[in-house]
């Protein structure tokens, strides 16, 4: 494992307009996960740095190939996308080998779908102790750590929400309780897959969807 880093990624963070007020940005935190073993940190996680009051950050210390990403501390705003040098790459490695890498745009969004519903029965009856399961329907964005992979527990009144997913085309699937992170396993995601009920996401659409508890 190599323990000389020496290249920094610096940016900042941008909110879109949105129903909600932006979060002060010591409220967000960008981390730089790296995609393989050589360029992993030694205590194994990624490489974060806290925000500076004007939205700008710089992470230090990096090498090889780093995915960008942010940890929000607010259900109502998550990412939309990430940007360097003008191209999209939110869910794109960036090589840090030769240089710093400069201007990167990290922008949050309040305008992601929500998907919200009750779990029932064969009877029809509610249910109160589930989980619900929803994943992008492209199986190539399962890969973990993935933003179009979500799970869903009830919450007082019985029934689960989920936020934070990108627009896209998913399959969601209600399960008993789940103890284990088999749900982020792609090889679990594709048993589920001919099960689970197909639901369409739109940037900023709430959506409503009742789900038959599936027993395995």
């Amino acid at each position: 494992m190599r323990t000389s880093r020496n290249f920094a990624a610096r940016g900042r963070v941008v909110f879109e307009e949105g129903p909600v007020p932006a979060i002060p940005f010591k409220q967000v935190r960008v981390s730089a996960r790296p995609v393989d073993f050589d360029s992993a940190p030694m205590n194994g996680g990624p490489l974060r740095t806290s925000m500076n009051d004007d939205g700008t950050f710089e992470i230090r210390n990096l090498s090889g190939w780093c995915v960008i990403q942010p940890d929000i501390a607010s259900a109502d705003w998550s990412l939309k996308r990430v940007t360097a040098a003008g191209k999209d790459v939110t869910e794109t490695p960036i090589e840090f080998k030769d240089k710093d890498v400069d201007g990167i745009e990290v922008v949050l969004t309040a305008r992601n779908p929500t998907l919200a519903g009750s779990v029932l029965d064969e009877r029809g009856r509610p249910v109160g102790n589930f989980s619900v399961i929803v994943f992008a329907v492209d199986p190539r964005r399962w890969t973990f750590p993935s933003r179009f992979v979500a799970l869903g527990r009830p919450n007082q009144q019985g029934r689960y929400k989920i936020t934070g997913l990108p627009p896209d085309e998913y399959l969601a699937i209600a399960l008993a309780p789940m103890t284990t992170t088999d749900w982020q396993d792609p090889e679990f995601l594709e048993g589920l897959r001919s099960f689970a009920q197909p639901v369409t996401l739109s940037e900023g659409e709430a959506r409503t969807l009742d789900l038959r508890l599936r027993r395995q």
